[in-house]
């Protein structure tokens, strides 16, 4: 890969000084240089089977900065976040049969966020039932009331709502 890390990438953003670059296994933090040689120092934040094997996201369209939170994403078995020093399951509320079980975990690379500024709202796309290929479902992260509680702050699904893309028009 262009990043030369040895993992299929899946996500690139921006975060702090420099990008994150995501791959399902790993997590690399690259920062620039100012020497036209080397344009960027690479720093490995997970790789491997460092953190219990988590890495970055699943999905190149979920990576969102999250004020207060972190740069969030999906994994397989839940959104995560990285706010600088490791990587942490947010999710927890909605693991097992709650809800994280009916995701379709192979329509998962597909999933999208977007952030609602003005009601300090992730929306989390997701695919759910087994045979579902669209993004039928909504989880949404209250990050305001998230740092007020010390803790996520979830609700949803909103359910109904298949869509394959969203923005923000102004």
């Amino acid at each position: 890969s262009f990043f030369n890390t040895g993992f299929n990438l899946t996500g690139v953003r921006r975060w702090s000084n420099g990008i994150l670059v995501h791959m399902e296994q790993a997590l690399a933090l690259f920062q620039p240089t100012g020497i036209a040689a080397t344009p960027y120092r690479k720093n490995d934040i997970v790789l491997g089977e460092d953190n219990g094997g988590l890495g970055g996201s699943v999905s190149g369209y979920a990576i969102v900065n999250v004020p207060y939170v972190g740069q969030c994403f999906p994994r397989r078995d839940g959104i995560y976040t990285f706010a600088g020093g490791k990587i942490e399951k947010i999710s927890e509320k909605l693991d097992g049969g709650r809800y994280w079980d009916t995701i379709n975990k192979d329509r998962l690379q597909e999933s999208f966020a977007q952030i609602y500024p003005n009601r300090n709202e992730v929306w989390f796309w997701l695919p759910y039932g087994s045979g579902q290929t669209n993004m039928n479902h909504v989880m949404v992260l209250n990050y305001r009331l998230t740092r007020q509680n010390g803790e996520p702050t979830w609700y949803g699904p909103y359910v109904d709502l298949t869509r394959n893309c969203a923005a923000l028009v102004d």
